[in-house]
């Protein structure tokens, strides 16, 4: 819930292209702070003219940063786990659901959502862009998330949105 006088703030910008539009990457921490009913307020820049002073604070200028107090944390993953250390919906204190919580925080950043950008772009550019103009006859008819194998990996996700939906007794 956003609240002005809120401690915790979420650095996000204020306009993005309409292909970004539910993507920038600090939908994750308002998200969590939602599903754990944690306030915060807003501190929105320009996604075309960043200020020179928000470089101190986030090295390349991207979204999120995320503030709390006297703390300050960059990174969607790395604000993510600052924020499940404030609350059990986030991040269960029981050390085995603690550890398959942090596991699939690293696979979500650093497994699947590689995979699925990459999946993205090559599905929403055209062939003369993306190659497949020029790709072996074998590619024609085959869709990329089966190339890259990814049913296996699904299946996973799968069951593991079907755990967080549940909100069994697990965590």
């Amino acid at each position: 819930m956003i609240d002005p006088a809120a401690e915790l703030e979420i650095t996000a910008f204020e306009w993005v292209p309409k292909f970004a539009q539910g993507y920038v990457r600090d939908l994750r921490l308002r998200w969590a702070c939602e599903e754990a009913k944690l306030p915060y307020s807003e501190r929105l820049i320009s996604a075309v003219k960043r200020p020179e002073w928000y470089f101190a604070e986030q090295p390349w200028g991207q979204v999120p940063v995320l503030r709390d107090g006297e703390i300050t944390v960059f990174e969607s993953g790395a604000c993510l786990m600052h924020l499940g250390e404030k609350s059990e919906a986030l991040l269960p204190r029981d050390p085995a659901a603690r550890a398959r919580v942090v596991s699939w925080l690293f696979a979500a950043l650093n497994s699947l959502e590689p995979l699925h950008l990459r999946w993205a772009v090559w599905h929403s550019s055209p062939p003369e862009r993306n190659g497949a103009h020029c790709a072996a006859p074998r590619w024609k008819n085959r869709s990329p998330a089966a190339s890259l194998r990814w049913s296996g990996i699904w299946a996973q996700v799968i069951g593991l949105q079907a755990l967080f939906l549940s909100r069994t007794s697990q965590w």
